[in-house]
């Protein structure tokens, strides 16, 4: 589904990528990381994820605007809309942050077929 969106443009129109930038070709990877986050952002709570499995259904830089982006996708399919666990698009982004440089934006995307 995901090369299927890329190939065809469509990743490309939805997520608004300057026209100048040439065919998506994105990575997948799964590893183990170690990061920390705060579950709610108006409490002091930071909770640690020690060398816990995280799996990157897509990843690809694009521009957008004329900037960098880097775009973390989690893509699903299933016979009903049901919900996404945010953990799925957060992981994946903490887990790549502190190996980019802090300009980049990262833009989860959730991607999902029925």
């Amino acid at each position: 589904m995901v090369n299927l969106a890329c190939a065809s443009g469509l990743l490309k129109e939805a997520l608004s990528l300057d026209d100048e930038a040439s065919i998506i070709v994105p990575a997948t990877g799964q590893s183990t990381f170690t990061f920390r986050f705060k579950p709610i952002c108006d409490e002091d709570t930071i909770l640690e994820h020690i060398n816990g499995q995280v799996e990157i259904d897509a990843v690809f830089v694009g521009k957008r605007n004329g900037k960098e982006n880097l775009f973390v996708i989690e893509a699903k399919h299933s016979e009903k809309f049901d919900s996404l666990a945010k953990h799925k698009l957060l992981y994946p982004c903490l887990s790549l942050l502190e190996k980019l440089p802090a300009s980049m934006p990262i833009v989860p995307v959730y991607l999902r077929s029925i």
